[in-house]
């Protein structure tokens, strides 16, 4: 029941946004609620959300030492590159040890929120209403599929990633993965396992980087020294020459922008197994 909480602060989520304002709102000693549709802690790294776009292979694509809350660090025997279950429980831990549960109403969607004379009025999904003085919305920008429409006429099967759960369903297929960003790379990389063939269509190029850089998570050795962005651009670039391969010379495009100005793709695979022929680019659709 949802009383006594026109002097709380709401907030929608308990992904990693979500728990860290939880976490900063209690020991601060601001009175808050919390909300999450699903029926536990972690966001889009839960796979048994229903939101959740994970799959079975998924991996973060930064290292722990640049993830971790520094409040609360990751234990010593997880993987440089968590695996999403591995995440998953990190993050209810840190729900656990910052005693966060008890504020959290789970299995609870958001249905509305409306601007009152003085703060909001939030109403979840089964009806009940309550005013709250302030509301934090953490529910992520990612959880929804954005499809997008083609003319002509396809009798395969359209499947967005964020439906894609485990590489089997490509056995013996013919796959075609439109767009390159870390998601798809991570799916052909899947894909070169179990399908017939596998072709990526692209509409421009990328900057890959390698998830080690002289037997450490490259996002650690970046971080090392610091420069101006324009010099850093142009060192980065100059170095990440000596450990990826010219992705050019396998399809893909020029990248149109400089490092860093749009998210590179940090995987080690896809350009080995372009390299090796597992997999070909084409153009945009």
């Amino acid at each position: 029941m949802l009383e006594n909480t026109k002097d709380k602060y709401a907030i929608i989520g308990a992904g990693p946004a979500g728990l860290a304002a939880a976490k900063n709102l209690r020991q601060l000693n601001i009175a808050f609620d919390g909300f999450e549709s699903a029926a536990d802690v972690g966001g889009l790294w839960n796979i048994e959300n229903e939101n959740s776009t994970v799959y079975e292979s998924a991996h973060l694509i930064s290292s722990k030492t640049m993830t971790e809350f520094r409040d609360f660090p990751m234990s010593e025997h997880i993987a440089d590159y968590p695996h999403h279950s591995e995440l998953c429980h990190y993050f209810q831990d840190y729900a656990k040890n910052f005693q966060l549960y008890e504020h959290y109403h789970f299995n609870t969607p958001v249905q509305q929120i409306e601007r009152l004379e003085k703060g909001w009025q939030l109403t979840t999904e089964s009806g009940e209403t309550a005013p709250y003085k302030g509301i934090i919305i953490a529910n992520g920008t990612l959880s929804h599929p954005n499809m997008p429409k083609f003319k002509g006429t396809f009798t395969g099967k359209l499947l967005h990633s964020s439906k894609y759960k485990s590489p089997r369903l490509f056995t013996d297929q013919r796959v075609l993965i439109i767009g390159a960003g870390n998601s798809g790379c991570d799916i052909a990389v899947d894909a070169v396992h179990h399908a017939k063939s596998v072709t990526m269509s692209v509409r421009r190029g990328y900057h890959f980087v390698p998830k080690y850089v002289l037997g450490k998570p490259a996002d650690t050795i970046g971080g090392m020294l610091t420069f101006p962005p324009k010099i850093k651009q142009k060192l980065d670039k100059f170095l990440l020459g000596f450990f990826t391969l010219d992705a050019t010379k396998y399809g893909f495009p020029e990248p149109d922008h400089k490092l860093y100005e749009s998210h590179p793709i940090v995987n080690s695979l896809i350009l080995y197994h372009l390299g090796h022929g597992d997999l070909k680019i084409k153009g945009d659709i």
